[in-house]
């Protein structure tokens, strides 16, 4: 349905009992379950640790250009990934989230399909910021919540 030419990349979320949050960047469409082409990281995430998630793929090489195929813009990847932490810390109530494949290429960033599972139990129940979270994004003495 899209005419776009670009790279498929997979960016997923899953909340782990143990770690909370984490977050997969990887190849996208079939590819990761036919290459296992991805890396993890935990949210709070920033623009280092998600470049450093990104080398650690394959993916990485095609996405910053190779022979014919222009580079897809990273810097808005960048962004994206950081949004999709935020999202992650914003909102313990999601159990799952993939959006798989992000079609991304030399201008843009194009969700092309996505899926969300929410964790009913939380949906309600009163958290404090963070709480979910196995890193604080600040010291917990430097934190207050305004309103």
């Amino acid at each position: 349905m899209i005419e776009k030419e670009g790279h498929e990349v997979i960016l997923g979320g899953k909340t782990d009992p143990l770690f909370g949050p984490v977050v997969l960047f990887g190849m996208g469409g079939v590819g990761v379950e036919l290459f296992k082409d991805y890396s993890i990281g935990l949210p709070p995430l920033n623009t280092t640790l998600i470049r450093r998630m990104m080398e650690e793929t394959k993916i990485y090489q095609l996405l910053k250009g190779y022979r014919n195929a222009p580079p897809a813009n990273i810097k808005l990847l960048e962004e994206t990934m950081l949004l999709f932490s935020q999202l992650l810390i914003d909102f313990p109530q999601i159990k799952e989230i993939d959006i798989n494949p992000l079609l991304v290429n030399e201008k843009e960033v194009r969700i092309l399909d996505a899926r969300i599972l929410v964790n009913k139990d939380r949906v309600f129940k009163k958290m404090e910021p963070h709480q979910h979270l196995v890193i604080s994004p600040y010291p917990k003495k430097y934190e207050k919540i305004w309103i």
